[in-house]
């Protein structure tokens, strides 16, 4: 096993963002936009805030790996921890476990993941703050909503965010902020933030590897460091090499015996997104 290069995730989220709460690929779903916009070379949400427009990769932009809109419908058991996408009423009977009918009673709303901002942000019609997550992605995987997907996408690109920032290339914290400021028009809009996102969450191969009822959760290698899944925080970390463990405080690989477990960093800093 190679040694851990990893820089330390960013899992920090403001308090007045807190308003996402956690506990516990198919088809890509394309972003439909009006025109290209100058944006169109960037795949990061730094590059987006940082206004490059240069199409030269900068901090790993276009480096990253996404899971899709499509994914994330097909696959709810591998949903970021306090994250419900309601309940199984009818299977189908093939014995996979498969779905025919869901109840949305109970539910993660829209609202959970918006910032405090309005579901109309993103163009939206039919849905309000109170639709729950699942009922969105099951509409636009389905063809039948009204966002051109950019709803669907800024759902992937959270859940993303929440389970591997590292490999996905942006934290909780810098899509919200992003958020905000494309709410606020400039220097890019809501569209645009939405153009970058989608080719963030199909960027390269989806980096949770099982994540169906048959399948135990795994994540993929990335940066020559494999990651595995952490059933208590619902996020990919890094697999450490012998003599060394995974240290929650600084979300890198320490020596044995100087590690913060997962439960003493959630005593100590329970706001952490980690640890709802």
């Amino acid at each position: 096993m190679k040694e851990e290069k990893e820089k330390p995730e960013e899992n920090g989220v403001d308090n007045d963002r807190r308003r996402i709460s956690k506990a516990a690929a198919a088809s890509p779903l394309l972003a439909t936009l009006a025109s290209p916009s100058v944006w169109g070379t960037v795949c990061s949400v730094s590059g987006l805030q940082s206004g490059n427009v240069s199409g030269h990769p900068q901090d790993n932009e276009c480096a990253g790996h996404g899971c899709t809109p499509g994914y994330w419908k097909n696959h709810t058991d591998a949903w970021p921890p306090g994250f419900s996408p309601g309940t199984c009423t009818d299977t189908k009977g093939n014995g996979n476990g498969d779905c025919n009918a869901w109840s949305y009673t109970g539910a993660t709303p829209i609202s959970e993941i918006l910032n405090g901002h309005s579901v109309g942000v993103f163009g939206a019609s039919g849905y309000d703050n109170s639709t729950a997550i699942f009922a969105i992605l099951n509409r636009e995987d389905e063809g039948n909503g009204n966002t051109n997907s950019q709803l669907a996408h800024w759902i992937a690109g959270i859940f993303n965010a929440i389970v591997a920032p590292s490999i996905y290339g942006s934290s909780v914290g810098q899509l919200l902020g992003a958020l905000d400021t494309a709410v606020a028009g400039t220097p890019f809009d809501v569209p645009e933030l939405i153009e970058v996102m989608t080719r963030m969450n199909q960027s390269g191969e989806c980096f949770l590897s099982g994540g169906n009822g048959n399948a135990e959760l795994s994540c993929n290698e990335f940066n020559d460091v494999q990651y595995i899944y952490h059933p208590g925080s619902g996020n990919c970390i890094p697999v450490c090499p012998s003599g060394y463990e995974y240290d929650w405080a600084t979300k890198s690989c320490v020596p044995e015996g100087q590690a913060t477990s997962f439960d003493d960093y959630c005593n100590a800093d329970p706001g952490d997104f980690a640890c709802y």
